[in-house]
């Protein structure tokens, strides 16, 4: 079995990355921090690097055609690169709401678009998406944040009809806050969950449905 995670260099990526080798799988990990990524590859049995960065259509298609040419074959894809960008909306930098939104959403969907056809192909796969519980209840100060994440949500739900008719599995993950870069230094997170407890409850998760193609499976996590 083999998995390609995006957003791996820290965090929950690299938490799943590594609960997902404890249960043998073979591991092609992403992320824009070549030298973190490197590191956190290193610390990990059976995974793989390699930078760059998936808002861009040339990164995507390099990692699709990498998973590839060294797997022969998909069995997972988890979208979890993600940034975070909040504020007043009439503060906000056109920049930030286009890079937030490229981003957060528009690049996960690009990736399925790339990965999922091989999946329905070989009739066998499973897509998680990381989400948010920001993509399930919006808060103030964080209107283009809860749009990229609500947004994947509703593709997500969207694109679970679809693949149930070819046995490929799509989840969709709401975690809440986590102790993660994300964040950055400004807020205090210490009250956070850790990321490692997230990524064993998201593994337990997808070893729970294995044989399910038709259910929603939401798993939202709160602090």
């Amino acid at each position: 079995m083999n998995a390609v995670i995006t957003g791996a260099s820290s965090g929950l990526g690299k938490a799943l990355a590594s609960a997902l080798s404890k249960e043998g799988y073979s591991i092609l990990m992403n992320g824009r921090d070549g030298e973190k990524l490197k590191n956190a590859s290193k610390s990990i049995k059976n995974s793989f690097a390699l930078q760059g960065d998936i808002s861009e259509k040339s990164a995507r298609e390099k990692l699709f055609s990498t998973a590839i040419k060294k797997f022969g074959k998909i069995d997972m894809l988890i979208n979890n690169a993600g940034i975070l960008i909040e504020g007043p909306l009439d503060k906000m930098d056109p920049a930030d709401t286009e890079k937030v939104m490229q981003t957060n959403a528009i690049a996960h969907m690009e990736m399925c678009r790339l990965f999922y056809p091989h999946m329905k192909k070989n009739r066998k796969g499973t897509i998680v998406n990381i989400i948010s519980t920001t993509g399930m209840v919006a808060k103030e100060n964080s209107s283009v944040y809860a749009a990229s994440k609500f947004a994947m949500r509703g593709f997500t739900d969207s694109l679970r009809f679809e693949a149930n008719k070819s046995n490929v599995r799509v989840f969709g993950v709401y975690p809440g806050g986590m102790r993660t870069s994300l964040f950055g230094s400004e807020r205090d997170i210490s009250k956070f969950m850790d990321p490692k407890d997230v990524a064993k409850a998201i593994v337990a998760m997808i070893n729970n449905y294995e044989n399910s193609t038709g259910d929603i499976t939401i798993y939202r996590m709160s602090y």
